[in-house]
């Protein structure tokens, strides 16, 4: 037994007796079997592991946020999967009054979880002064900058991509692009990066310059605006406010101006966008703390790894066909001559 946690890394073993353990595999050419290690992980799958069955969902957002339609679905989708591999959940807000990183990770130990999913947070470049090497953690997006832990994701270029190939589709020229600040940062400006790809590809008449909001008390105000300064023919933006703000701002949707959300769920009715697919994540955030778990992988992982989950178009009153539909970007960059 002692050997066979050894040559898994198990904490138990003492760090000399593991060192002789391991050299000695070495001397002798000892690999493991892959076959055999996938077996003993499909098996202890099927009992409780060592700690608590349990696994921790750290809330970040401020303690006042509400959470979000998309992330109650993501709530959902991370229970369910967790009790369908033998775990439950245990909820936790980092920022509620009192609790601190270190009272927090105190909670959670004493309650034997080693196993973490941490929510993004409101604001960008966080960092979790702790030592994690008795945890296996998965974060949600980048907001985490230290330490850096495996990541799920959405590929925010990507996605933008998407959304402009639906409004080209739909013959939009004028499209515009508003978000706040700390989301863009977030994100690494990736949307934004799309959207220049875009306007780098059409007419100047075309190109609306994007809105970069820092004071979210000062959205309204700004939204209006831009909007009567540019005339945007559409306006793509992740804040759900946005169409009431573009309606009281004086311009019917779809007919004076369209609105695509990329932070579309099903719920939203009467409005078009792209479905983050926060089911797919809470389930791939589950797998993969339960993954580093089974193979005792814990701390902070010297190679993350970064998941990207595919995302959906959703089609929804909120657009309307407005021209003739516009060639792809991606095919009008196969018709360049870049030699």
């Amino acid at each position: 037994m002692t050997v066979s946690r050894a040559l898994r890394n198990h904490r138990t073993v003492k760090t000399e007796t593991k060192q002789r353990i391991l050299k000695l595999a070495q001397e002798l050419g000892y690999t493991p079997n892959p076959l055999v290690s996938a077996l003993m992980a499909q098996r202890q799958s099927r009992r409780a592991p060592e700690s608590s069955a349990s696994l921790a969902l750290v809330h970040c957002l401020p303690a006042e946020s509400r959470f979000t339609d998309n992330m109650l679905t993501f709530h959902h989708s991370v229970r369910e999967r967790a009790r369908s591999l033998g775990y439950e959940i245990e909820a936790f807000h980092l920022h509620q009054p009192g609790m601190k990183l270190n009272r927090l990770m105190d909670i959670i130990r004493a309650r034997g979880i080693r196993g973490i999913i941490w929510e993004h947070f409101f604001s960008a470049n966080n960092r979790l002064d702790y030592d994690f090497s008795d945890f296996a953690c998965v974060a949600m997006g980048n907001t985490i900058v230290d330490p850096v832990f495996h990541q799920i994701e959405s590929d925010r270029f990507a996605e933008m991509r998407l959304a402009l190939r639906e409004l080209r589709r739909l013959g939009y020229r004028r499209i515009g692009y508003c978000s706040l600040r700390h989301v863009e940062i977030s994100l690494n400006y990736k949307r934004l990066c799309a959207l220049l790809l875009e306007q780098s590809l059409s007419s100047s008449g075309d190109r609306v310059p994007w809105l970069e909001i820092e004071d979210r008390n000062e959205y309204e105000t700004q939204l209006a605006a831009w909007l009567h300064r540019h005339h945007p023919q559409v306006v793509v933006s992740q804040n759900i406010h946005t169409p009431r703000y573009i309606e009281r701002a004086g311009y019917k949707i779809p007919d004076q101006v369209g609105f695509l959300h990329l932070g579309f769920h099903p719920t939203f009715a009467d409005l078009a966008g792209i479905d983050p697919n926060w089911t797919k994540r809470g389930t791939l955030a589950v797998e993969r703390v339960v993954g580093m778990l089974h193979r005792n992988e814990l701390g902070v992982p010297k190679d993350p790894l970064v998941t990207f989950v595919d995302h959906h178009w959703n089609p929804g009153p909120s657009l309307r066909a407005v021209g003739p539909p516009r060639p792809a970007v991606a095919e009008q960059l196969a018709q360049l001559d870049l030699m």
